[in-house]
């Protein structure tokens, strides 16, 4: 996949040339000039020359395992670019160099570095010779399929993309599994023969993990306790008891794989994007051909079947397809398979390959969250910017192919519709690590194999310790580390020897402070310190003026330097603290006191979580960019400020406001969000003479669909006016309900799916009219302990599918658990819970 290599090099090398005319602008000397500007025209002569060979590449590389001629062109061109990576890496570096210091010693240094400009613009010059070199040889040999190729490519019919979202229901993928799920559901309820152990054989790819995950979504409900665990090639057993315990105590989370289908099913796989997802009469007999090449491998079928849903449906495009797996195929049953995927990789543009490949440096089986990975593929580069969209909004229609595509599998959707979690199939992983490695993507290090990382230009660490390879990787541009013991020795001996590094990541590590030679690396874009200890951030960060994110999620860091508002590319700057849980009773996120000067970041689109003070809320409305946004500590008087600037942020499309404690009173008169809001937190009281108006002023924010109310102090009479809100699919109500009944007016929330109730002291009636909540699919009831009676009316809601009652009055919690509440005999799951050892545990009841 050279052409990823050279596409994001190609954006690299143009991010590098919009710096010419401020560098050159600022040259101190003729002879500095001199040697910068023609270090700029050496780049600009090199991006050039790479984007004439792109074409080619996206061609050649059909043919690489073909033709020996390909498979050293193609080498030898990856190479080089890794060449002009380093260039390039290195003049980042020394600009951020230049930048430290007194005058006097960044004017010394300025004079040295004249050396340097003229030493890189020579390297790029040996490097463009060699590669018209390699370019002359090119046409000297006879690449006869990369020409084959291009005549078809020119007779048939461009791509179509498609970055619409996933409108279909994954069970319609899922067709021939009927009988043997039935089968296993008969030998699991079989009480006579007492089965421990039933075990599904086959191999990869066949379809066992989608009858399984099937059967156990289908009969789970019938057991006491269930739990569904993946274990890996290696694993440590103690791990995998507390997987198990873990699951006994959350909901199910559903893993969906095709497991079979037919040439009819195979049709309607290519045609899932057409209304009747019909094929053309005269496409069937190469939808035959297709499933015949696939020789049953139903993960074959589907990425050939999702492959085919992305071209033109007319014989020649089909035909093209076709040829192109022909012309690679071998005799060999498992090579021809791999053979299958592989052309699904090949048809992805370079970028979207680059994000593909960059999915399997996690664990296996590991869930990835969609707006984390979305940033990581932003600071390695790999997104192209677009005229009508965000950096984000592009990598978000990247992932939305990868899945339409099926070369990720969707885990979980939020109540956007968006998807939040996903996961990459284990054989997809083991084809995308051996493409990675052969391209020097990237490597994943366990304790036996540090020796075969070569020139990767990602490494993942899951096992092992970097201060074994430290010293011999300079050429590294990336590390994430996952739950890894990594020590502060480790990690300084390894930032002092790879200084070009870009990324980052240290998720949930046990490190507790960084070393100050992190914060030499110049040309840091992202710096992940989720879920870490580490508690304090030096004041040297403010020379990684190239940092595009911050993400502290959840760790112990209270302050932050002012040094920060150095970082002019800052765009996601998120700091919580992680709360500290002592009881039932709900504990909002904490923030930190936001640096003087922080409102001049202007490239910010998220932060949080800041506390509000007075020159805070006055200079807020200067970060226009925001799209996510969340403040604590809000008092009364920062009210009106701080709800004009938040006018100005026409791009909001998530707004946390926290009162500095629950006493504090929420004038709202003046909060109009922007149009684009999807989610809404409110944490204080509420005023209560200017919550009519502004529930109204809401409800006509036709995309919000998440709100959580939190010490709110609403009554009845308040609630009324909240069912305003037509649009919501999601209410969380947290110590916000002061009410002694609760009513739902029929058609009220039409759309809502989750309601949660935590902590209402008084409440002891709750009231559903026929027609209340006609989506609503969980209902959470906690820390209500005068409820003595289910909800009258619940059982109109014959959508329900789970609902939970914690700390509610006694009499309701034994009813329940003795069965002997009809009315909610249509619920799937009804769970209670109740305190274990100090901690909070569910038992499932029905």
């Amino acid at each position: 996949m050279a052409e990823g290599v050279i596409g994001s090099l190609i954006l690299k090398l143009g991010d590098a040339l919009g710096n010419e005319s401020c560098q050159l602008g600022s040259s101190l000397l003729v002879y500095e000039a001199s040697a910068l500007k023609g270090l700029f025209g050496e780049i600009r002569m090199i991006k050039e020359e790479l984007e004439s060979m792109q074409a080619f590449f996206c061609t050649s590389e059909r043919f690489k395992d073909t033709d020996e001629t390909t498979v050293a062109f193609v080498k030898q061109i990856r190479g080089l670019a890794f060449d002009i990576e380093d260039v390039i890496d290195e003049f980042t570096y020394k600009l951020g160099e230049d930048r430290e210091g007194m005058f006097l010693l960044k004017a010394f240094r300025r004079i040295r570095q004249i050396k340097t400009w003229y030493r890189l613009a020579n390297s790029l010059q040996d490097i463009k010779v060699s590669l018209k070199s390699a370019a002359e040889r090119r046409c000297r040999y006879d690449l006869k399929g990369v020409r084959r190729e291009r005549k078809l490519m020119r007779l048939g019919s461009l791509n179509q993309r498609s970055t619409e979202s996933v409108h279909f229901k994954r069970e319609a993928d899922l067709v021939g599994i009927a009988e043997n799920k039935q089968l296993l559901m008969d030998w699991l309820k079989d009480e006579e023969q007492q089965h421990m152990i039933i075990t599904v054989w086959g191999m990869g790819g066949v379809g066992k993990t989608t009858l399984v995950a099937h059967v156990y979504s289908a009969i789970k409900t019938d057991f006491d306790t269930c739990a569904w665990i993946t274990v890996s090639n290696s694993y440590e057993a103690d791990d995998l008891l507390k997987q198990i315990v873990a699951e006994f105590r959350k909901n199910d989370r559903k893993k969906e794989f095709p497991k079979d289908v037919d040439v009819t099913d195979y049709r309607s796989l290519a045609f899932w994007k057409s209304e009747n997802r019909s094929c053309p009469v005269e496409l069937h007999p190469w939808a035959q051909r297709f499933v015949d090449k696939c020789k049953g491998l139903p993960i074959a079928i589907v990425c050939i079947g999702r492959l085919l849903s992305f071209k033109s449906a007319n014989l020649l495009e089909w035909e093209n397809v076709y040829r192109n797996l022909e012309m690679q195929f071998t005799n060999n049953y498992i090579l021809d398979m791999n053979i299958i995927l592989k052309v699904s990789l090949e048809d992805l543009p370079h970028n979207m390959k680059n994000c593909f490949l960059y999915c399997s440096m996690f664990p296996e089986n590991y869930v990835m969250q969609r707006k984390w990975l979305v940033r990581l593929w932003i600071a390695e580069g790999f997104i192209e910017e677009s005229e009508h969209k965000t950096l984000e909004e592009v990598a978000e229609d990247y992932l939305t192919e990868l899945i339409n595509r099926c070369l990720l599998v969707e885990v979980k959707r939020n109540e956007s519709g968006y998807i939040d979690d996903f996961q990459m199939h284990d054989i997809f992983r083991v084809l995308a690590l051996s493409k990675a490695r052969e391209e020097n993507f990237c490597f994943v290090l366990d304790y036996t194999k540090t020796h075969l990382i070569g020139k990767a230009r990602r490494l993942s660490i899951q096992r092992g310790d970097i201060s074994q390879i430290a010293e011999n990787v300079p050429h590294l541009r990336s590390l994430l580390v996952f739950h890894n013991s990594l020590s502060f020795n480790s990690l300084r001996l390894f930032a002092r020897s790879v200084k070009l590094l870009s990324v980052l990541n240290l998720q949930d590590s046990s490190i507790e402070s960084l070393p100050n030679d992190v914060f030499d690396l110049f040309n840091l874009r992202f710096l992940g310190l989720r879920r870490t200890n580490i508690a304090y951030i030096s004041r040297s960060i403010g020379r990684l003026q190239n940092l595009v994110v911050l993400d502290a999620w959840k760790s112990k860091i209270m302050n932050l330097p002012e040094e920060i508002i150095r970082l002019s590319k800052l765009t996601h700057l998120i700091v919580t603290v992680k709360p500290v849980i002592t009881s039932m009773n709900f504990v909002p996120s904490v923030g930190i006191p936001a640096p003087t000067g922080l409102w001049s970041l202007g490239c910010l689109q998220t932060l949080l979580l800041m506390e509000a003070s007075s020159e805070m809320v006055f200079y807020l409305g200067a970060l226009v960019n925001l799209r996510s946004f969340r403040i604590s500590k809000v008092q009364g008087r920062h009210c009106a400020k701080l709800f004009v600037a938040i006018t100005n942020m026409f791009h909001l499309v998530r707004l946390g406001i926290h009162a500095n404690d629950n006493q504090e009173v929420l004038q709202l008169e003046a909060l109009k969000p922007s149009p684009l809001l999807q989610k809404l937190i409110l944490q204080g009281a509420l005023d209560k003479e200017s919550l009519p108006q502004f529930f109204m002023s809401i409800s006509k924010l036709k995309s919000l669909t998440i709100l959580r109310l939190v010490w709110s102090k609403l009554d009845e009479e308040d609630f009324y006016y909240l069912e305003e809100l037509q649009q919501l699919v999601k209410l969380q109500l947290y110590d916000a309900y002061n009410g002694k009944r609760l009513s739902f007016q029929a058609t009220s929330f039409p759309k809502l799916r989750i309601l949660k109730i935590w902590g209402a002291p008084h409440l002891s009636l709750i009231k559903i009219e026929r027609g209340a909540m006609s989506s609503m699919v969980d209902l959470k009831l906690l820390l209500c302990p005068e409820l003595k009676l289910l909800p009258r009316g619940i059982e109109h809601v014959t959508t329900l599918e789970e609902m939970t009652l914690d700390s509610t009055a006694e009499e309701l919690v034994g009813r329940v658990r003795k069965k002997n509440e009809a009315r909610i005999s249509h619920v799937k799951r009804v769970y209670v819970g109740f305190i274990r050892n100090g901690e909070l545990a569910a038992e499932r009841i029905q």
